[in-house]
């Protein structure tokens, strides 16, 4: 019950955050962050590491706002998807990947009136986020080989050398996605 009480917390913080149009509430909002952070031993570099990896998106939305609205909508903007993936980075310390399958369950369980099995609804996405990772990994593992192979990745090199990335990590996810299919079979899983 815990676990379904702090995705709904995510959830309602997450649509919250912006609908706020105030500098001090949001303000506020980043004390209560960096507080949560604290309280639950957050690695702080790896947060700002999170924030630096995501910046490049942040910075692109803030500019589209700027262009279609003003410099205000997009200060906000960039402050709100700042705070959000600060939250959902603190939140993933918080969950584990079964408390976060079971709050899942426990939610979409109402989806039963519909014939909608709440527990493969909770499977599909604790394998999508488990698999972030490993395509993270693997995609790593192709640069360093194409790096190897005296192949430079960066900038107009990275465009011309797509297929060279492309084909061995969708090879990787199919022989992943080959390899979980035999797994759940193995372990008896029917989707019934």
């Amino acid at each position: 019950m815990k676990a379904t009480l702090k995705l709904i917390i995510l959830l309602t913080y997450t649509i919250a955050v912006f609908f706020i149009e105030n500098y001090i509430v949001l303000s506020i909002i980043t004390l209560l962050n960096i507080l949560l952070m604290l309280l639950f031993k957050v690695p702080k570099l790896k947060a700002l590491k999170n924030i630096y990896l995501l910046s490049f998106f942040i910075l692109f939305t803030a500019v589209i706002n700027f262009l279609v609205e003003n410099i205000n909508t997009a200060i906000l903007i960039a402050i709100r998807l700042i705070l959000v993936c600060n939250f959902t980075y603190t939140f993933t310390f918080i969950l584990s990947p079964m408390e976060l399958a079971k709050a899942i369950e426990t939610l979409c369980f109402p989806l039963r009136i519909f014939g909608i099995n709440p527990k493969d609804i909770s499977l599909i996405i604790n394998i999508a986020l488990t698999f972030i990772p490993i395509l993270s990994n693997e995609l790593s593992q192709i640069k360093y080989a194409l790096r190897a192979k005296g192949i430079t990745l960066g900038g107009i090199n990275t465009i011309k050398s797509i297929k060279y990335i492309m084909k061995p990590l969708i090879y990787g996810i199919l022989k992943r996605t080959s390899e979980l299919e035999y797994a759940l079979r193995a372990k008896g899983y029917t989707g019934d």
